[in-house]
């Protein structure tokens, strides 16, 4: 599938029956975006990224067209993803979701609130290896970088998993604890290249404060230079 004028490049959707759970992804190029598409595809334009860049406004519209095209194999015609008051996706009382984009990519995931309580999903470009060395400490500590360095594989792309799992996490457990949260607030526990699964631990004052699980299973997939992480489940 591609639009006529040039923005989409290319929209995939597939469905896990096991988990019941719905996924699009969606290959745009910035390059072609106008302001009217909006229009065309009847996605809402909130007032804070009517204002934003080029490349903001973009990203966001290509990942409501993720969700509209889960919503269009779902029924849910009319629905829309709403902007929170700190810009976290709102989705329709009966649906939980996970959005999340690339400068070229976006994805998303939704399920029936019924089948899963949290649900998280998140794609990221890999780190590039100059870079790596010096974001890193932002990201994971001395321990973390210790396990990392053990496994048999490119540094920066085992750091760009870790980054993405720990965005998806947060964005699993965003509706629970309601701010935002450092990446020092989850830390890798195991990380597995055979069966493409990290596990994060939470940190013991998440632990106390809300009713979350001690360990998460984030699976992880690289492709095309990308990362992909996702879970879903219940707490």
């Amino acid at each position: 599938m591609r639009s006529s004028e040039g923005f989409i490049r290319e929209v995939t959707y597939w469905f896990d029956f096991v988990h019941q759970t719905h996924f699009a992804q969606c290959i745009f190029d910035v390059q072609k975006y106008r302001r009217t598409l909006y229009t065309k595809y009847n996605i809402q334009l909130p007032v804070n990224i009517h204002d934003a860049v080029i490349k903001r406004q973009s990203e966001f519209l290509a990942g409501r067209l993720t969700a509209s095209i889960i919503f269009q194999q779902m029924g849910e015609t009319s629905a829309q993803v709403m902007v929170g008051d700190h810009r976290e996706p709102i989705w329709p009382h009966h649906l939980i979701g996970s959005l999340s984009h690339t400068d070229d990519t976006a994805v998303c995931s939704i399920t029936e609130r019924a089948n899963q309580r949290f649900i998280g999903i998140d794609i990221e470009n890999i780190i590039a290896t100059h870079t790596a060395e010096k974001i890193g400490r932002q990201i994971i500590n001395l321990q973390e970088k210790k396990l990392l360095l053990s496994l048999n594989f490119p540094y920066e792309i085992l750091l760009t998993i870790v980054f993405s799992a720990k965005e998806s996490l947060f964005k699993a457990i965003y509706p629970i604890v309601r701010h935002y949260l450092d990446f020092n607030t989850s830390m890798v526990s195991d990380f597995s290249i055979s069966n493409n699964c990290i596990t994060l631990k939470l940190n013991e004052y998440l632990l106390k404060r809300y009713d979350l699980n001690k360990f998460y299973c984030i699976s992880w997939k690289v492709q095309f230079g990308k990362v992909f992480t996702f879970l879903e489940g219940w707490h």
